[in-house]
């Protein structure tokens, strides 16, 4: 026995012989126990609900019903070989029918039917398609290549097999079984939007879509190459751009003349329009048209022109050196550059060479000047040959030839730009032209030498006073010399003339005179005490007992009692000061005179003052030894009275009462519990307080504190708190709702949104979820059911879960059901919303399937296919005109279709239908017809030149001879006459230009008529023109080849004229002669020194007695008398007056002999560089114990000199000096006498004698300050 079961779209069961079989299931439960026996080869429906079947023979598992109710079926029999009965095969140890799809169509093989897009069955022992899949075809018959096309996709086989899409000037697409449009093809677009003409409109000739879809040409325009305008016959035009009156404008008229606009205005003619070109009537007074062409008019003025001067063809003929020209009709000549016509004649043209005949240089009847010389000419300027003996050219100015004599001139003396050096104080001669000086009054030259000049004023030099050699000196006192006698000049530092006699100078030293201190007649005096003059200033020397010079202002003495005094006690500077008190001062000792409020001096020790604050000492609290204290705590001090301080840990002062201290325990107070005032209080409890710390002692019934805070108390009532129901933890839940709690106890408070308590039962929450349940559908109890279908439920609300086969809801409406039946209904054929509808016809429904029932008129199925109904529309198609298949063409165009007759939409770009005739389609090519030049009747004709069409534009194909088209425009033409035109001379925009100059052009040739005042042709170069300014030009001043080039500096060339711009660095031109250039070198003439009459010898003038000029600047060579230049600057003069100590130690300057108590002081610089001055001093009475030599600076300017101490010339040292015990390199040195003995050992000397060797520090800048040396004993 075998069991065979096919899927197709029934469950069938077929057995092959007959055998008894359980029952295997026929929807019912009670399965009866009897066998039952079939016949070979009956069929029988298969259940559709029931238990599994039994096993299978041979190994194979038995089949579920295919029904709603199958079940699984039953495990594999055990035992026992296959034997297939006829047309069956063994596949897997399963007998399977013999031509089954599912295992292939023949005996041999078991693998499956493989087939592309289709269902497969068995026919002749072979795979064959049942059926294709959905929008897919076998349009190739091949069945092993399957359903292999995709007829919602494939242009080829648009919907069907063979439905081939064809769009009209466009790629074609297929979507979803329907012909559409892809992209249409330039210049084409679609713009009904109907893919049955596809791309209909040529946007570049359309004049409903010019351009574009919908953008449409006014009335009376027309399209080509996409742009809208009126096209006109070539003898009209549109020249007011307005296409509703169309070509109003006539052509042939003079303001519009073959063009728009193209006025018929010829140069000095009377024009007249003739067939559109614009022709010459008559011409000007005194103008020919002799070149025959009427665009450029009446070209030749008869006036002027030398090719036709007078009547056309008349040349002027020119001579030598010129050019011929015309004036008025009658014939002349100009001349060449270089040449002038002097002799008037024109018949041996320019005969005259301007640039070099001296008797016409530069010009007819310029002759060349040449005073003491003879005169030539060069490039037109006059010039200088040569000189006469004695005379030269120095200015270099031909007018005036050889202008100087240089036997006398200081300028030239002997040549030119040989200057007599102008010296100081002095004036130049030349004589013979040899150079020579006299000084002026009142100066002289003393060193013998002119090189200086006259360096010497006699009237004020003090070295030589009114005569060479005369000197003038005063002891300790500066010379001057004035009008050329001998005068005191000014004492020096630390001397006056308090005598006022002149033989002795500054006789009074003012530094250390008593009587004279600081000035003549100025006395010191000292009050409580003893004066002194120090360095001409009075100064308290010493001071009475008691008394002191604090302030140490000489002016008031010793003006402090130190006895007495707070602030000077005992003496200057030691001030009295008191801690917290107020000092006194008796007998030059400080004591305590009396306390500050709030402070006592109760150590009773002056040293340290008042030293307690008796308002805040608990020891000495108000008073000295009034102690504070306090029980528990730490005591204070307040404003001098006794309070607690702080108390003790664990007390506090809660009554504020300081006699009984810290008297409250604050570890156990419930009304002080850790800090004063702070009470205990329990919320639904008792408190308590224990370490300082509040606390819980029992709560109240029904509240318990679950938080465990304190601070809270017994926070949470039991009763019903859902976390806490009955007691602290005890937590409330319920599932899918809220829980609540009453009285103690948990139940349930609400249900959660979508969910229900539909069995009543706490325990279990709301079991129930409202949401999907069909029996509780948003609320316990609601039951879905649905017509045609069955129900579901979503979202609490009953909806269809799925509609019976061939049933639909499609209104949407839960309420009827599945409402429509899809197998007949036209608004929902098939399937919801499947309307059918055929384009241009009445529609049908049969099967689910939608059908035509008929076309409307004019519209036809070509294609046969039902999914785009009527489509074709035979009175516009042009691939089916007036009936399917009836195509039209047009050559060069596009074939239109109108009321079912073809004809020509629009033509191809480059195109156009001249001739009218639709059958030729577009016959011209408007892109190279003459005639039609890209628009029909638009003909290329324009003046001087033959016409073309060249990509539909009328071009300029060639020129006339002698013509160019210049300005690009092919309106005009080739409009200019090369020959003669200076804007385009022999070619378009060759322009003839003579810079600075007028140009002309001649047959086709530039040429420079004459030069503009002031300029040149100095190169002989057409192109550039008059290319030199003769006004400006150092290489041509004035004239071609005048050069400007002024010794040691730069020319220029001003109006003609040479002049000097510039001098090179270091010469100027000072006597401002052009001629001679920068004849002066200013880095080394003293007498322009740096610049022009900067003489040295006025610059450096105070005791200067020679100067110098070097790089441009003054220098002193030589100082008057004892003057020295140490600032080493020049414009004060030797400045610095030596003081002429002696520098020789064998012969010292010689300060006296200091007995006891005597002193004496000198003042004297070290001028100049490395001087030393040496000095000897005698002190007396070496015997006394009072005996006390001391020598030291009072006055020591930055610090920069120093004395040696010695005792002879051999350099015997006296190490007695106050720094270190050295006598070298000293400030102060001294000696002092004791016991009767000398001290230190060596003495000073048998006699008291030392010399004195005063010094600058080596890198001590070198300067003309002065120091001051006191000396006593």
């Amino acid at each position: 026995m075998s069991l065979r079961v096919s899927w197709s779209r029934w469950l069938w069961l077929t057995f092959a012989t007959s055998v008894a079989l359980p029952w295997i299931g026929c929807g019912s439960e009670d399965s009866p126990s009897t066998s039952t026996t079939m016949s070979t080869g009956t069929t029988i429906p298969g259940p559709t609900s029931g238990p599994g079947g039994g096993g299978g023979l041979g190994g194979s598992g038995g089949l579920g019903g295919n029904g709603a109710g199958g079940n699984e079926g039953g495990s594999g029999g055990t035992g026992g070989s296959i034997t297939c009965g006829a047309g069956e095969k063994d596949c897997g140890g399963q007998c399977v029918s013999a031509d089954d799809p599912q295992y292939g169509c023949t005996a041999a093989a078991c693998e499956p039917c493989a087939l592309d897009n289709a269902g497969a069955l068995c026919s002749g022992g072979e795979c064959q398609i049942a059926a294709c899949d959905p929008g897919f075809e076998n349009c190739d018959g091949d069945h092993g290549t399957g359903c292999e096309v995709n007829t919602r996709t494939d242009t080829d086989h648009c919907g069907a097999c063979g439905a081939q899409c064809v769009v009209p000037h466009a790629e074609p697409v297929c979507t979803d079984g329907a012909c559409g449009i892809g992209a249409c093809t330039a210049p084409y677009e679609d713009c009904d939007a109907s893919s049955q003409n596809g791309c209909e409109a040529w946007v570049s000739a359309d004049p409903q879509h010019c351009a574009g879809c919908n953008m449409p040409c006014a009335p009376g325009e027309q399209c080509q190459s996409g742009v809208c305008g009126v096209y006109c016959p070539s003898d009209l035009a549109n020249c007011d751009n307005d296409a509703e009156n169309g070509c109003e404008t006539s052509l042939g008229t003079l303001d519009d003349c073959g063009f728009c606009g193209d006025a018929c205005d010829l140069p000095h003619a009377t024009a007249a329009c003739t067939a559109g070109s614009c022709q010459i009537d008559t011409c000007d007074a005194g103008h020919a048209d002799c070149d025959g062409v009427a665009e450029n008019g009446c070209e030749a003025s008869l006036d002027s022109s030398a090719l036709d001067c007078g009547t056309c063809g008349t040349i002027c003929p020119g001579g030598p050196h010129s050019t011929a020209v015309c004036t008025q009709g009658a014939c002349g000549i100009v001349c060449d550059g270089g040449f002038e016509n002097c002799d008037g004649l024109a018949s041996n043209g320019c005969e005259s060479a301007v640039t070099t005949d001296v008797q016409n240089c530069g010009g007819c009847g310029v002759i060349c000047p040449a005073p003491n010389g003879t005169a030539t000419c060069s490039a037109g300027q006059c010039g200088v040959a040569s000189c006469a003996a004695g005379y030269a050219d120095c200015n270099q100015l031909p007018l005036d030839g050889c202008e100087v004599d240089t036997s006398t001139s200081v300028g030239h003396c002997g040549s030119c730009g040989n200057a007599c050096p102008v010296v100081a104080n002095g004036a130049a001669q030349c004589s013979g032209g040899s150079c020579g000086t006299v000084c002026n009054p009142g100066f002289a030259s003393c060193n013998g030498t002119l090189d200086d000049g006259c360096e010497v004023n006699l009237q004020g030099d003090t070295a030589n006073c009114g005569a060479c050699g005369t000197v003038c000196s005063f002891p300790n006192a500066t010379a001057t010399c004035n009008a050329g006698a001998c005068s005191l000049g000014a004492c020096l530092p630390g001397f006056a003339d308090c005598n006022g006699v002149l033989a002795d100078g500054c006789e009074t030293h003012i530094d250390t005179s008593l009587n004279h201190c600081g000035g003549c007649g100025l006395n010191c005096l000292v009050a409580n005490g003893t004066p002194t003059c120090v360095g001409g200033s009075c100064q308290v020397g010493a001071c009475n007992p008691g008394a002191g010079d604090c302030n140490q202002d000489p002016s008031d003495g010793c003006e402090v009692n130190i006895s007495g005094n707070a602030s000077h006690c005992g003496a200057c500077g030691t001030p009295c000061v008191v801690a917290n008190g107020t000092p006194l001062c008796s007998n030059g000792s400080c004591q305590v005179g009396s306390c500050a409020a709030g402070w006592a001096n109760c150590d009773g020790v002056h040293a340290n003052g008042c030293e307690i604050q008796t308002s805040t000492n608990a020891s000495n609290c108000g008073a000295c030894g009034n102690t504070c204290a306090t029980a528990n705590g730490t005591p204070a001090c307040v404003n001098s009275s006794c309070q607690v301080g702080s108390c003790n840990s664990g007390f506090g002062n809660c009554d504020g009462n300081a006699a009984n201290g810290c008297e409250t325990n604050l570890q156990n107070n419930i009304g002080n519990c850790g800090a004063c005032g702070n009470t205990c209080s329990t919320a639904n409890g008792t408190p308590t307080c224990a370490g300082g710390s509040c606390a819980i002692g029992t709560c109240n019934s029904g509240f318990g504190n679950c938080d465990g805070n304190t601070a809270n108390g017994c926070e949470t009532n039991l009763q019903n708190s859902v976390g806490n129901c009955g007691a602290c933890g005890n937590a409330c839940s319920t599932a899918n709702g809220t829980p609540a709690c009453s009285a103690g106890s948990c139940g349930i408070g609400a249900c959660n949104s979508g969910f229900g308590n539909c069995d009543g039962n706490a325990a279990n929450g709301c079991e129930t979820n409202l949401q999907n349940s069909v029996g509780h559908c948003g609320a316990c109890g609601t039951v879905c059911s649905v017509a045609n279908g069955t129900p579901s439920c979503t979202g609490g609300a009953c909806s269809i879960s799925s509609c019976n086969s061939g049933w639909g809801n499609c209104d949407g409406s839960t309420a009827n059901g599945c409402e429509t039946n899809l197998q007949n209904s036209v608004g929902h054929c098939g399937a919801c919303g499947t309307v059918c509808s055929v384009a241009n016809g009445t529609p049908s429904c049969a099967g689910g399937s939608c059908a035509i029932a008929s076309c409307n008129s004019g519209w036809a199925d070509c294609d046969g296919n039902p999914s785009n109904g009527c489509e074709t529309n035979l009175l516009s198609n042009v691939g089916s005109c007036g009936a399917c298949g009836n195509a039209c063409t047009a050559a060069n165009g596009v074939a239109s279709c109108a009321g079912g007759a073809c004809g020509v939409a629009a033509c191809n770009p480059g195109w156009g239908n001249c001739d009218g005739n639709p059958s030729n389609g577009c016959e011209t090519n408007l892109l190279s017809s003459a005639n039609h030049c890209g628009t029909c009747g638009v003909a290329c004709v324009m003046p001087n030149a033959v016409g073309a069409c060249a990509a539909g534009g009328c071009v300029i194909a060639a020129c006339n001879p002698g013509y160019a088209d210049c300005d690009g425009l092919v309106a005009n033409g080739c409009e200019v006459n090369i020959q003669s035109s200076a804007n385009h001379c022999g070619a378009c925009g060759n322009t003839c230009s003579a810079a600075n100059g007028t140009a002309a052009c001649l047959s086709g040739t530039c040429v420079v008529a004459s030069c503009d005042p002031g300029w040149g042709n100095c190169d002989g170069d057409v192109a550039n023109g008059c290319e030199t300014n003769l006004q400006s030009s150092t290489g041509h001043c004035g004239t071609c080849g005048n050069t400007c080039n002024p010794a040691n500096g730069t020319g220029a060339c001003s109006a003609g004229s040479c002049t000097v711009a510039s001098c090179n660095a270091g010469f100027q031109n000072c006597d401002g002669n052009v001629a001679n250039g920068c004849e002066v070198n200013t880095n080394t003439d003293a007498a322009n020194c740096g610049g022009c009459g900067n003489a040295c010898g006025s610059v450096c003038t105070s005791n200067v007695s020679s100067t110098t000029c070097s790089a441009g600047a003054c220098s002193i060579t030589g100082c008057s008398g004892s003057y020295h230049n140490v600032d080493g600057v020049c414009t004060n003069g030797c400045e610095c007056l030596s003081s002429n100590v002696s520098s020789s130690c064998n012969l010292p300057a010689s300060l006296g002999t200091i007995a006891l108590g005597g002193q004496t002081a000198t003042t004297a610089n070290l001028v100049p560089t490395g001087k030393e001055n040496w000095y000897t001093v005698t002190f007396t009475g070496n015997t006394n114990t009072t005996y006390h030599p001391h020598v030291r600076f009072t006055a020591n300017p930055g610090n920069a000199f120093r004395f040696d101490i010695r005792s002879n010339c051999a350099g015997g040292a006296l190490p007695c000096g106050v720094e270190g015990g050295q006598s070298n390199g000293l400030t102060e040195w001294e000696v002092f006498r004791t016991a009767g003995t000398y001290q230190p050992v060596p003495a000073v000397g048998t006699n008291g004698t030392v010399l004195i060797r005063v010094y600058r520090v080596a890198g001590a800048p070198v300067n003309c300050n002065n120091f001051t040396l006191a000396i006593s004993n």
